[in-house]
C-alpha cells in the first residue's frame, strides 16, 4: 500500500510539474525537450542552521538529475529561490521559481513537524528535480529508498504546485576583522629648576624696618609641587636711642628656609603661587651707650607663608612679587640693666622684643626651566 501510494503521489506530481516545465521551455526547446539552466538561492533563517545546505542541495539534485544543471544566476533560464526556517514545532520550506525574464512559475511551501530539519530534505529535492527536468525521475536513481518516504510526505509532493525554479550556488567570503584600538599616549612630565634672586622689607625682626636682599633656588619633581630652598639677610635702616637708659641700638639678621611651593600658570603670561615653610638663621642686636658697645646674638626658628605672583616677561624670565608673614616659635628680648646711682637702685629696662608676627616683602627675577 505504502509502495502504490508513493507511486501514485510521484505520477501526480511529476505530471503537474512537468505541464509547468514544458509550458516554460516550450519557446526555447520547440524541436527537442532540453532541461533548463538554473539557478539556486537557498537560504537557512536563524534558527535553521542544522537543515540541508545550499551546496549539500545542489549536489541532490544533480544527482537525480544525472548531470550538472546549475549555473550562476546571471545565465540561468530558471531562477530557484528557496529558504527554510523554523515554524511553532516543526519546519516550513518555502520554494519558489521565475523565469529570465521575471515571470513567476509558482511557490511551493512544504511543512514538516518534528526536531530534524532533515526530514524535509526528500521533498525539497523532488521539488527541485521536477521543476528543472520532470523526465529525470524515470531514469534517475532516488538519493533514498522511495519506501522510506512517510505518507505525510507524499502528500506535501502531491499538493505541491508547479514550480520552476532558481538555484544559486552560495560563495561564503570570510574578511578579516580589523579592530582600531586608541591607546593614550601620555607624554612624560619632565622635572623643572630655577632659581631667583631679588631685595625686600622686613617688619618685626628688628625696631625699625629692614631692607634685605634673598635669593632661592627650586626644583619641582614630576606630578609634584616645587621643593624651594632660600636664604637672605638684612639690617635695620638706622640706630634707635632708647633715652630713658642712654643707649642706642640696631640689629641684623641672617636666615635660611626650605618650603614647598604649588604654582599655576593663567592666561600664557601670569603664574600664582604660594610657599609654606621654616626658617632657621640667627639675629644679632648691638648697643651703645655709657658703658660702652655690646652684642646680644640670638637664635630665631619661626614658621612662614607667602603668596606670589609672577609676571613672565621672555621666557624663561619672571619678575615675582612675594608677600607673607613670619611666625617665631621664640620671641628674643633685648633688656638693658641700669646702674645703682645714689637714690637711684639698678633697674632692668627691655629696650626691644621681636613682635610675634613679621611680615615680608620680596621682588625679585626669577628664571625657570624649560619655560
Amino acid at each position: 500500500m505504502r509502495q502504490r501510494s508513493l507511486r501514485s503521489s510521484f505520477t501526480a506530481a511529476s505530471a503537474s510539474l512537468a505541464l509547468a516545465s514544458s509550458a516554460a521551455l516550450a519557446q526555447q526547446a520547440p524541436s527537442e525537450h532540453r532541461p533548463a539552466s538554473s539557478s539556486l538561492n537557498w537560504v537557512r533563517l536563524p534558527g535553521a542552521e542544522s537543515c540541508i545546505t545550499a551546496r549539500t542541495l545542489a549536489e541532490s539534485v544533480e544527482r537525480r538529475i544525472g548531470r550538472s544543471v546549475f549555473v550562476s544566476s546571471a545565465t540561468g533560464e530558471l531562477a530557484i529561490e528557496g529558504r527554510v526556517e523554523r515554524a511553532n514545532d516543526g519546519w516550513t520550506a518555502t520554494i519558489t521559481i521565475t523565469r529570465a525574464d521575471g515571470t513567476s512559475l509558482g511557490t511551493r511551501t512544504l511543512t514538516r513537524a518534528g526536531p530534524s530539519c532533515r526530514a524535509l530534505d526528500e521533498s525539497i529535492e523532488l521539488v527541485l528535480v521536477l521543476a528543472i527536468d520532470p523526465d529525470a525521475l524515470q531514469t534517475a536513481t532516488p538519493n533514498t529508498p522511495p519506501s522510506t518516504v512517510a505518507p505525510s510526505q507524499r502528500e506535501e509532493v502531491v499538493r505541491a504546485e508547479p514550480i520552476v525554479r532558481t538555484v544559486e550556488r552560495v560563495r561564503v567570503i570570510e574578511r578579516p576583522v580589523v579592530r582600531v584600538e586608541r591607546i593614550p599616549i601620555v607624554q612624560p612630565v619632565p622635572w623643572r629648576w630655577g632659581f631667583a634672586l631679588g631685595g625686600g622689607i622686613n617688619v618685626g625682626f628688628a625696631p625699625s624696618v629692614a631692607p634685605m636682599v634673598w635669593g632661592a633656588a627650586e626644583v619641582t619633581p614630576p606630578r609634584f609641587v616645587a621643593i624651594e630652598l632660600s636664604g637672605g639677610g638684612g639690617a635695620s635702616i638706622a640706630a634707635q636711642t632708647v633715652d630713658r637708659v642712654g643707649v642706642t641700638f640696631n640689629s641684623a639678621f641672617a636666615f635660611g628656609g626650605v618650603a614647598l611651593c604649588p604654582r599655576m600658570t593663567l592666561a600664557q603670561r601670569v603664574r600664582l603661587g604660594g610657599c609654606v615653610g621654616v626658617q632657621l638663621g640667627p639675629l644679632r642686636w648691638t648697643i651703645d651707650g655709657a658703658a660702652g658697645q655690646r652684642t646680644s646674638d640670638f637664635f630665631l626658628a619661626s614658621a612662614h607663608a607667602r603668596g606670589s605672583v609672577s609676571l613672565i616677561l621672555l621666557r624663561p624670565v619672571e619678575l615675582q612679587l612675594d608677600g607673607g608673614a613670619v611666625v617665631s616659635f621664640v620671641r628674643p628680648k633685648f633688656v638693658v640693666t641700669t646702674p645703682a646711682t645714689a637714690g637711684m637702685p639698678a633697674e632692668t629696662v627691655t629696650v626691644f622684643e621681636s613682635g610675634p608676627v613679621a611680615a615680608q616683602v620680596a621682588f625679585s627675577v626669577v628664571v625657570r626651566f624649560p619655560p
